[in-house]
């Protein structure tokens, strides 16, 4: 491989890396593998990695979650969760490899350890304290990981904030927030949102959809007169599309 890096690295394809550290495991190298996964895990702090260094950092996450090319484990050992657990933290906010920490996050068998539990519990405390100023795709990311295996008991003052801050923007974190609330937001929060989501929308479609929500989730909320007569409002939004929809079929 190494005279191959130096003589044709472009030819090199992406999974040949992890092909040689499962190579140097099953010549009973594994102390060689493992210090080589080690290396390449380092990864700059910051800023582009391409080519053959994303290469072997790919190779390297892989090997230390035990999915290497050709070799699986169910269970991965101390040293392993403890590196994954390192390497999340120094990618969280990195700019081209966060996905990576999405990824090892994600998986069942880190995520029931010991160092996992402590990262959560880091990453829940750091999703509480800056939730008004994170940006919203950490701020997503952050609340998924928390509420993944939990559901959403006590997230409301979170989803609060997620809902203040979808009425304040614009553009793409505007769609990132609606997209939690959309999925995550419940009772209260969920109605305060198809409200807002209601009053501001423009187009006679959006108007149509976010009717039918917020029409549903009155349904499905606790019943009141002042219910029935906000669903009663909410009937010219929904019949007005019903009948364009008539007319152009007929």
């Amino acid at each position: 491989v190494d005279t191959w890096v130096r003589e044709a690295p472009k030819s090199i394809p992406s999974n040949a890396f992890g092909w040689y550290l499962t190579t140097l495991v099953m010549l009973d190298r594994e102390e060689e593998a493992w210090t080589l996964a080690k290396q390449w895990l380092q990864a700059p702090d910051a800023g582009k990695i391409e080519g053959l260094a994303l290469h072997r950092f790919d190779a390297a996450v892989r090997y230390v979650q035990g999915q290497s090319e050709g070799l699986y484990v169910n269970r991965l050992d101390p040293a392993a969760v403890k590196l994954i657990a390192e390497t999340i933290r120094r990618l969280l906010n990195h700019e081209t490899l966060y996905s990576y920490a999405e990824s090892m996050l994600q998986d069942w068998r880190f995520r029931n350890s010991d160092p996992a539990i402590q990262l959560i519990a880091e990453l829940s405390a750091k999703l509480s304290k800056d939730a008004a100023t994170l940006p919203p795709a950490e701020f997503r990311f952050l609340f998924q990981v928390v509420y993944r295996d939990r559901g959403t008991a006590g997230a409301a003052p979170l989803l609060e904030t997620a809902l203040a801050r979808w009425e304040s923007s614009v553009g793409r974190e505007h769609a990132i927030f609606e997209e939690l609330l959309l999925n995550y937001a419940r009772d209260e929060v969920r109605l305060k949102f198809a409200r807002s989501r209601f009053a501001k929308a423009s187009s006679p479609w959006e108007k149509r959809e976010a009717a039918w929500d917020l029409f549903q989730q009155l349904l499905g909320g606790k019943w009141s007169d002042e219910s029935e007569r906000e669903c009663v409002t909410l009937f010219p939004a929904l019949l007005q599309i019903e009948s364009a929809e008539f007319s152009e079929e007929n």
